[in-house]
């Protein structure tokens, strides 16, 4: 283990970075991202992390994506440039307005739409606003929805 290694592995588990400025190794992104922001105890028990994000959507509309962050990308300000998520669902579109167009209701509205594929890129230059929701472990909890599992093709036939 190299020095540099050790010596952030000690920050963190100390909590020296939460009591000295200075010595802060994770962005703020990265310490709400990993679940870091908790107290240790329930860290340990986190599973998985859901987010709600908002995102500027066509005519006015807002598009609500939900799903298991998996990753997020920097560009070289140190901004986050993309979002990753998993088992994605676009939730219908949404006016913001809270003012429905005369004879429309919500339920006339499309339902929810679980986006196939493995991941959902989202740019996050279009991010309204964004919800973590931390999920944790319990005895006989099942793990979170992953990707689909690839599809096989049938059997060939003589």
């Amino acid at each position: 283990m190299g020095l540099g290694y050790g010596l952030q592995r000690l920050v963190l588990r100390r909590g020296y970075d939460q009591r000295y400025k200075g010595l802060r190794v994770l962005n703020d992104w990265d310490r709400y991202f990993t679940g870091y922001v908790l107290p240790p105890d329930r860290r340990r028990k986190l599973n998985f992390i859901w987010v709600d994000i908002l995102v500027d959507g066509s005519g006015g509309n807002a598009v609500l994506y939900s799903g298991v962050l998996e990753n997020y990308s920097l560009n070289r300000e140190q901004v986050i440039d993309q979002v990753f998520i998993s088992s994605a669902i676009r939730r219908h579109n949404l006016d913001l307005s809270g003012v429905l167009p005369v004879g429309e209701s919500y339920a006339s509205r499309p339902p929810n739409y679980d986006m196939p594929g493995e991941y959902l890129v989202i740019p996050f230059s279009q991010v309204r606003n964004l919800n973590i929701t931390y999920s944790y472990v319990r005895p006989g909890t099942p793990p979170p929805p992953g990707p689909p599992a690839p599809a096989t093709a049938p059997p060939a036939t003589a």
